[in-house]
């Protein structure tokens, strides 16, 4: 078996090969190719034990631009040809430099890859996606597997497209797309960790008065997901939801990590101190954010605020009937590794 991941150095990819062994169960994989950035690629021996001396050898790291399919081409030097293709697909972008770069990569990107590796021996193709080409909740119902897309903004509009373009392809048997929603855990990147930081010192706001609820994932518990995927043989369906339950309140979260934060001693700041943005902010902001991309302007933080005080909340229902073996791990104790990892 040949396996590729791409965007294997990003925060998913990178939780991905922590769990290799769970990856390689029950499959005699000749080759593993990671796709990826070359600033801040990890050491396979970061995720290879001593025994498996012989997987990490024909383990490859390859520096692709996926925007480009030539490049691709770049992959058959280290394919068993004899042997079928299976790809969990995380590469995306979603705070670009260049507006453009939500078309090229998470589009386009997408596009490049799929039809790569259907000209070969293709025989699973996960694709990570997300809840932005959803929007918004309407009258408290939750994203499901047949939610219809209402995409905010161009990264919205760019996954929205990828979804299509691999849910018209013909061969439906070898596609499978896990939504999810906004990512927490361990080896986060700075984004995520200036959101934490925030939130303790108390300078990270919420729309009064936070009651809207929000779906997240362990990032951890999102590689499983991907993995299981991945390796099952008996799957009902292409599209899964994948997200921690309960879904939670915008404030209840922000509560949970200043509690994590008192716990381990590092007294975050009151609730009384908590920065209140009035309701309808978000909704002035989502707006914003949406005029500006029209004129190729991308602001992260307006961005942010457009989402801060809206309901993006989902039901995964379907992943955990079918993955009951799949424990999650509890929102308490992530928290607590995830603020250990800021101090």
């Amino acid at each position: 078996m040949n396996i590729i991941i791409t965007g294997s150095n990003g925060w998913l990819g990178s939780s991905i090969l922590k769990n290799i062994n769970f990856l390689l169960k029950g499959e005699n994989y000749t080759r593993i190719i990671l796709l990826g950035q070359k600033d801040g690629f990890f050491e396979t021996d970061d995720f290879f034990g001593k025994d498996q001396q012989k997987l990490k050898e024909n383990c490859f790291k390859l520096f692709i631009n996926i925007q480009n399919f030539e490049e691709l081409l770049q992959i058959d030097d280290f394919l068993n040809r004899k042997l079928p293709i299976k790809v969990i697909h995380t590469a995306a972008i979603i705070h670009p430099n260049k507006i453009k770069d939500f078309i090229r990569i998470n589009f386009q990107g997408t596009k490049n890859i799929y039809r790569y590796c259907e000209s070969r021996k293709l025989e699973k193709f996960v694709y990570v996606s997300s809840n932005s080409p959803f929007g918004f909740n309407l009258n408290n119902v939750a994203f499901n597997e047949d939610s219809k897309y209402k995409p905010v903004g161009l990264y919205g509009y760019s996954k929205m497209m990828a979804e299509k373009f691999l849910l018209n392809q013909q061969n439906q048997e070898v596609i499978k797309i896990i939504r999810a929603p906004w990512f927490h855990g361990v080896g986060m990147p700075n984004r995520q960790k200036k959101f934490l930081k925030n939130v303790v010192k108390g300078f990270f706001p919420i729309v009064h008065p936070g009651a809207n609820k929000r779906s997240i994932i362990n990032v951890n518990d999102l590689s499983l997901a991907c993995i299981n995927i991945l390796n099952s043989r008996k799957l009902s369906s292409n599209i899964y939801w994948v997200c921690d339950e309960p879904t939670i309140t915008m404030k209840q979260y922000l509560n949970k990590i200043k509690n994590a934060a008192t716990r381990l001693s590092l007294k975050p700041v009151n609730n009384l101190m908590q920065i209140k943005l009035p309701p309808g902010t978000s909704f002035l902001f989502s707006r914003l954010d949406i005029f500006l991309q029209r004129f190729g302007i991308y602001s992260m933080y307006i961005h942010i605020l457009g989402e801060l005080g809206m309901d993006i909340f989902a039901n995964s229902k379907k992943y955990r009937d079918e993955f009951p073996e799949h424990i999650f791990k509890t929102l308490d104790e992530s928290l607590e590794d995830e603020v250990r990892e800021i101090c």
